[in-house]
C-alpha cells in the first residue's frame, strides 16, 4: 500500500489537525484493546459511569455519558444481555427504567479499565512521565476552557 503524501505544510502545525490526527489514532487504540473483550466505547462508558455512580435511569445514564438515546439504549440492551447491568422499572415512577451494576459488570468495568489503561499507556509511549503530565494538563485547559463557552 502506498503511503499518503503529507498535508500541506500549514495544516501540519495546526494544532487543532495535530489533535484531530492524533486522537483518531488515539480511538483507534482503544477501540483496539476493547475488543479484545469484544466491547466499543460506549457500554465502556456506560459501565464506568455505573461503577462510578451507581444506579440510574437510563435516561440520566444518557445524559451522563453524553451519549444519544439510541446508543444508550443498544448499550443498556448489549449489556443486559451480557449479565453486566440489570434494568427494572423504577418503583416510584413505572414511566423509568433503572440501570444497576450487576457483580459481573463491575468486574467487566474494572477489566475494561485495565485495557484502556494498557491502550493509554502504549499511545503515551514516547513521552515520559513528566511530558505525559504536562499534555494531560494542558488539554484539560483547553477542553475546560471551551465547554464553558458552550
Amino acid at each position: 500500500m502506498k503511503p499518503k503524501p503529507p498535508p500541506p505544510r500549514p495544516i501540519r502545525g495546526h494544532v487543532t489537525w495535530l489533535l484531530n490526527q492524533t486522537g483518531r489514532r488515539g480511538r483507534l487504540l482503544v477501540n483496539e484493546h476493547l475488543a479484545i473483550h469484544d466491547f466499543r466505547p460506549p457500554p465502556y462508558v456506560m459501565l464506568l459511569t455505573l461503577q462510578e455512580s451507581g444506579a440510574m435511569s437510563q435516561a440520566e445514564l444518557g445524559a451522563r455519558t453524553a451519549l444519544d438515546r439510541s446508543d444508550v439504549t443498544e448499550g443498556v440492551r448489549l449489556l443486559v444481555a451480557r449479565g453486566c447491568v440489570r434494568q427494572s422499572v423504577d418503583p416510584h415512577d413505572r414511566r423509568r427504567n433503572v440501570v444497576s451494576l450487576t457483580p459481573a459488570g463491575d468486574r467487566m468495568a474494572t477489566d475494561l479499565l485495565a485495557e484502556v489503561d494498557a491502550a493509554q499507556a502504549e499511545f503515551m509511549a514516547p513521552l515520559d512521565a513528566d511530558q505525559r503530565e504536562q499534555l494531560r494538563g494542558l488539554l484539560t485547559v483547553l477542553l475546560d476552557y471551551h465547554v464553558s463557552r458552550e
